[in-house]
């Protein structure tokens, strides 16, 4: 082990990339790289403190300044077994994919430059290697949050002038099994370019045209939910089984964070019957799991109502579950 560096619980997928981390430095005029996403990759059922639901990153290449902020659907516990790991790599493949998760293992296994910031939900600071393992540079890490927004800041000249157009940002909870740590899987992940805005040519000379009365602002269209349509169910009595339900945002503006309920009739038991939805952009979608059991009360066929809120906008829905005699 590195001396300075207590041990953390890296997902299996990062300690394959961290083995090829280096610094590489490339002469390059200065300028601020930013970007930003929504989507993330999910594994497993996330707590609330380790659910990314926005992500986003600057770095300015004269400087090495890099900053990170990750917004999770709860705030995170300082004494919980939490984190949340940032990197800024070099990626031909950091671009929009239909397939997230093939997206961040390529991300991953890409070549070098690679820069990683690492902060425990348990630690009051957060620690930057640049460098190898083997020989790694740690590097001052401003760390601070605020409700359930998580900020890392880091300059250094160390990965000043990098060719980095990608960032990958990792939220995961470990478990332990007697004395040993163990990855288990459980977490949320987002991978998404950083690139420099376009110059902006000079404005050519106008006559200016003459002054009118402002046309009234559009009011915004609020944003529209729908669940997914779901399957009927078949279950005996004292069995139980997991339901997936898909919540969307049709509409063209965002939601602010909501929840989706699962209200079940007399001899249906639903765990959990609340669960909070993130915020979702226009298109976008999250997907909630449940767990459905019959008791020996439960009608030959019930009907669960499923109700989505946020916003001030709602969506109804419905799950039928057929007593299996």
């Amino acid at each position: 082990m590195t001396p300075g560096i207590r041990r953390t619980r890296l997902p299996a997928i990062l300690l394959a990339a961290l083995a090829a981390l280096l610094v590489f430095a490339a002469a390059a005029s200065a300028e601020t790289r930013t970007g930003e996403s929504s989507t993330a990759l999910i594994l497993g059922s996330p707590t609330p403190e380790i659910t990314l639901v926005n992500a986003s990153a600057s770095y300015e290449t004269g400087t090495g300044s890099t900053v990170f902020k990750m917004t999770t659907a709860g705030a995170p516990d300082p004494a919980g077994e939490g984190m949340v790991l940032a990197a800024l790599t070099t990626s031909q493949t950091c671009t929009a994919s239909a397939d997230p998760q093939a997206l961040f293992t390529a991300l991953l296994g890409g070549p070098p430059p690679l820069f990683l910031v690492v902060n425990e939900y348990s630690s009051p600071v957060a620690l930057g290697i640049a460098g190898s393992l083997t020989a790694p540079q740690q590097l001052l890490v401003t760390k601070s949050v605020l409700g359930t927004t998580t900020t890392l800041s880091v300059t250094s000249a160390a990965v000043a002038n990098a060719g980095f157009n990608c960032a990958i940002v990792a939220a995961n909870i470990e478990e332990e099994v007697g004395e040993e740590e163990v990855g288990s899987g459980i977490g949320t992940f987002m991978a998404f370019p950083i690139s420099a805005p376009p110059a902006v040519p000079p404005a050519a000379a106008v006559t200016p045209a003459p002054t009118a009365a402002p046309a009234p602002a559009p009011v915004p269209a609020p944003p529209v939910l729908s669940i997914g349509k779901l399957k009927p169910v078949t279950l005996k009595a004292g069995k139980s089984k997991s339901i997936k339900i898909k919540v969307t945002n049709t509409g063209v503006t965002g939601t602010g964070a909501g929840s989706l309920r699962v209200k079940p009739p007399k001899g249906v038991i639903v765990k959990p019957e609340r669960q909070q939805l993130p915020v979702l952009a226009p298109g976008k979608s999250w997907t909630v799991t449940v767990r459905v059991q019959l008791t020996a009360k439960a009608k030959k066929q019930s009907k669960l109502s499923l109700t989505a809120a946020a916003s001030g906008v709602t969506a109804s829905g419905s799950l039928a579950v057929d007593l299996k005699e």
